[in-house]
């Protein structure tokens, strides 16, 4: 459990946010030696106060990663209509129309 430091007046800082980064690339110093980048658990406070956290355990493999770029691998395909089931062509970029495509639909009513 993490406890904040009461002000002046008696009155705890109120927790704003917090998250756990698990793609952390900073090499942790301890002493002479660098440990691999480990997950961080950050705490913002109402009174503009960042804390981070680091979960370091020698024991265990490493189990942050740096980001990765994600690169296009595919076309996009074209959208099915959910309601009647057609696919709807992708627009062509010599279309001088501003108006957006038409799609089927129909509504059945029964008694």
């Amino acid at each position: 459990m993490v406890k904040s430091a009461t002000t002046d007046n008696n009155e705890r800082p109120i927790l704003t946010g917090m998250t756990l980064g698990l793609n952390s690339t900073l090499l942790i110093s301890e002493g002479n030696t660098k440990l691999p980048p480990c997950p961080m658990l950050l705490l913002s406070n109402s009174d503009g106060l960042l804390q981070v956290y680091y979960f370091i355990c020698n024991s265990l493999p490493p189990i942050c990663r740096p980001f990765e770029v994600i690169q296009q691998i595919q076309v996009l395909q074209p959208t099915i209509n959910m309601v009647s089931g057609t696919s709807i062509p992708p627009s062509s970029s010599s279309s001088s129309s501003s108006t957006p495509p038409m799609l089927p639909f129909s509504i059945s009513t029964t008694k």
